[in-house]
């Protein structure tokens, strides 16, 4: 049996789905990134984010999220979180 959360949206909450793709709109993603936040005075106040296509079941990135919770909502805040997600990252060969 899957189970699946659902939880409500929150008040002022954004979500955005992205996927990569090789060739055509019907192949399977190469990654795939679902994000959920709550941006309030220009800071992240709840920030959930998962990704697919990495794993062989989708994996929620707390370190992202914690990178980014509390502060500001710029793309050099973002750009610095992704990075310290992905440190210690081990891509397949």
């Amino acid at each position: 049996m899957i189970r699946r959360s659902r939880s409500a949206a929150l008040a002022g909450e954004r979500a955005l789905y992205k996927r990569a793709i090789s060739r055509t709109y019907a192949d399977w993603p190469l990654v795939e990134v679902c994000a959920r936040a709550v941006v309030t005075a220009g800071t992240f106040q709840f920030v959930r984010i998962s990704a697919g296509g990495i794993a062989p079941v989708p994996l929620r990135l707390a370190a992202f999220e914690a990178a980014l919770q509390g502060k500001p909502a710029s793309a050099a805040v973002i750009a610095e979180a992704a990075r310290q997600a992905t440190s210690g990252a081990k891509p397949l060969r």
